[in-house]
């Protein structure tokens, strides 16, 4: 799929003007990344907005203690708000973006995404509800984080990052993924496959009852 087609499948192309569509196309560029990259954190340059085209990227914050507390995931054909938050005068946080897989995106440069938000009210108007949502998936998290089990934060987890009924993650990532010792992943893990609702393998996961899983993960 090129870029063109690409950015014809997001909601806020339909908001862009012909001139504005074709600067867009002028200024971005793909990006390839291997797994485990840092795409974004707190001391990077802004990078702009970013469309995952193959691969998967995760968005965390770290305690002062360094362990990772994952936020939410972006899937191919969905865009990264918080990469081009920085762009956003009132908005201000400090997070990351790793690719969990071998990754490549679209971006849409800082410069000419802001010059087109300072023109175009719909696409601002896009842009803070876009935001918006997205702080609504980082709340959801932080009340997983605090309030709900293991077994719930697991599913939910698995949920988010399959693809086709498989969810490419070693166990000691999604301990990572939902703050919690590895131990504690692979002993809940064992319950789910002795219960015939995943089967694990090396480097993967197969979701073998899907609507189980999501009974578990919507335990709230």
């Amino acid at each position: 799929m090129n870029n063109r087609e690409v950015l014809e499948k997001q909601e806020f192309w339909k908001y862009l003007s012909e001139d504005e569509k074709n600067l867009v196309m002028s200024d971005m560029y793909n990006l390839d990344y291997a797994k485990d990259s840092i795409l974004h954190n707190n001391s990077q340059t802004c990078l702009g907005l970013v469309i995952v085209k193959t691969g998967l990227l995760r968005v965390y914050f770290t305690s002062p203690q360094g362990r990772e507390y994952t936020l939410y995931f972006i899937k191919p054909g969905e865009l990264c708000i918080m990469s081009a938050a920085c762009i956003m005068d009132e908005v201000s946080f400090d997070i990351y973006v790793s690719s969990e897989e071998d990754t490549q995106i679209t971006v849409i440069g800082a410069r000419v995404f802001r010059q087109i938000m300072q023109k175009n009210n719909e696409l601002q108007i896009f842009s803070y509800k876009t935001m918006a949502n997205r702080f609504s998936e980082i709340m959801n998290a932080t009340q997983n984080i605090l309030f709900y089990g293991i077994d719930t934060r697991l599913a939910d987890s698995l949920l988010q990052i399959e693809v086709d009924g498989e969810a490419k993650v070693t166990q000691e990532n999604l301990a990572q993924l939902i703050g919690s010792a590895r131990e504690v992943v692979t002993r809940m893990l064992g319950e789910f496959e002795k219960d015939g609702i995943i089967k694990t393998g090396r480097g993967k996961i197969t979701i073998l009852k899907k609507q189980k899983l999501l009974e578990i993960a919507q335990k709230k």
